[in-house]
């Protein structure tokens, strides 16, 4: 193989519960794929086997709203079966307790939550999206508590 690609970044959604002003490349990739084919998770397993005999050795899985992918564990089991660091980057908008146990359970090594501001009223106003501050605050909180030798949270 004369290619060897170390990180690979997916989008398997471009759906989100935030409407960030600032969040062009999203809208533009959403309005310009109306009416396309998205890929299913069969072209998922494609793509990551693929991927996988390229050497990826990181998988960031970003979107979009990543935890709105009905099949984001299973993207993240194959991800760990293939041995990966990976991480996905989130609002915090639709992860509680349990999703967070299940995601990192499932072999998840970092999660970003995109917090904004400290100030919820500008956070939410950059987000487009009244309470995102205060769920992403609890997802870091809910978080926190799970992080282990394995598993870490960050913030953006």
């Amino acid at each position: 193989m004369n290619y060897q690609l170390r990180h690979l970044v997916i989008k398997p959604t471009l759906l989100c519960t935030a409407n960030c002003p600032t969040c062009g490349t999203r809208k533009i990739l959403h309005n310009s794929l109306r009416g396309e084919k998205i890929l299913e998770f069969s072209d998922w397993v494609d793509v990551l086997y693929d991927a996988k005999r390229l050497g990826v050795e990181r998988l960031d899985i970003s979107g979009g709203e990543p935890t709105l992918c009905k099949y984001l564990d299973e993207i993240i089991d194959i991800g760990k079966k293939y041995n990966w660091y990976i991480n996905i980057n989130t609002n915090g908008s639709m992860i509680g307790k349990d999703k967070a146990e299940k995601l990192v359970k499932s072999g998840l090594n970092n999660v970003y939550v995109s917090l904004y501001s400290f100030n919820s009223k500008k956070h939410d106003s950059m987000r487009g999206r009244t309470g995102l501050w205060k769920q992403a605050v609890q997802t870091i909180r809910i978080f926190a508590n799970l992080q282990n030798r394995n598993f870490t949270i960050k913030t953006l």
